[in-house]
């Protein structure tokens, strides 16, 4: 199973959006909605950072979530 997870906002500043798209069955398919969603972000103004980010972290949390989430749904 993939998941896709977006950060956006300004550079030099946090996050002002993170969302998670999935899970998906296999990388294909994940591969594929990452390209629409870049292909309409890009038409909506966005721009890919090619520096580092401390976002990450951000990102990091959030998939810690979902996998907290998830755990404790199998458990039910």
């Amino acid at each position: 199973m993939w998941t896709l997870l977006f950060a956006a906002g300004m550079a030099g500043e946090q996050p002002s959006a993170i969302k998670a798209q999935g899970p998906f069955h296999g990388p294909v398919v994940a591969e594929s909605i990452l390209e629409s969603i870049v292909e309409s972000l890009t038409l909506h103004g966005y721009q890919l950072a090619e520096d580092p980010q401390i976002w990450c972290l951000h990102l990091q949390a959030q998939l810690r979530e979902i996998n907290g989430t998830r755990g404790r749904s199998l458990e039910h």
